[in-house]
């Protein structure tokens, strides 16, 4: 049982005095009348801060590491139990992990993220690509591919359902796309898709070839595309 309530149990059941408590239980009365007017749970404070493994002199060491991390892929970086490692063996580090989490912890959060910022000018270019989905049709399962086109100034996009990702459908969404967006950009991104070798570009016009040899031509937008 914990001493204060043995001392308040004295005082307030047996009915003993201060006096008599204080003498059993070898405390001064001030310490028996401070029990006996406090009902809370003691709580222990500290008369001075814990002391502190000195780890300033390796923030140092742990910023440059995370910052350098930030040209590294995710995977390749340093886990706050690598860091941890590393200050061990390389520079004879004395304190805890814990401690190295918790710094850790603080100095990413003042490291900015690295990045490009993608600036477009209007009717300057857009990219391409194929995908997949599974739709209904006549009341089946079917999956059916999707020619993607969208353009990099103001984001807008065309989407439509394929029968293959030959050059024929390649062709046939570029032209149903710039249709519909209101004119094409002066470049097209493609990420190694094979289909796009056919499409040509002469000058300020965007050409498409169909099957038969005709060729239909979309002058490029203007400002707002």
């Amino acid at each position: 049982m914990d001493e204060k309530e043995v001392i308040r149990r004295d005082y307030f059941i047996h009915r003993k005095s201060m006096r008599q408590i204080a003498r059993e239980r070898h405390h001064s009365r001030k310490t028996i009348r401070k029990a006996i007017y406090d009902p809370g749970v003691p709580v222990y404070t500290r008369s001075k801060p814990a002391p502190k493994v000195a780890i300033g002199r390796f923030q140092e060491v742990i910023q440059q590491w995370l910052q350098e991390d930030t040209q590294r892929p995710v995977k390749q970086r340093h886990t706050a139990r690598r860091v941890f490692q590393r200050l061990r063996e390389e520079y004879g580090y004395p304190g805890s992990e814990r401690t190295v989490r918790r710094v850790v912890s603080a100095l990413r959060g003042t490291i900015p993220d690295s990045h490009v910022p993608q600036i477009y000018a209007p009717a300057d270019g857009g990219t391409f690509d194929f995908g997949e989905a599974l739709v209904k049709l006549g009341g089946r399962e079917t999956r059916v591919h999707l020619g993607c086109l969208r353009l990099d100034y103001s984001s807008h996009y065309f989407v439509c359902a394929l029968p293959s990702e030959r050059q024929e459908a390649l062709f046939e969404c570029h032209l149903r796309g710039f249709l519909y967006l209101g004119g094409a950009p002066g470049r097209m991104r493609y990420d190694n898709l094979k289909p796009a070798a056919g499409l040509h570009r002469a000058s300020n016009r965007c050409h498409t070839r169909r099957p038969g040899g005709r060729e239909n031509g979309l002058r490029s937008a203007g400002a707002g595309a």
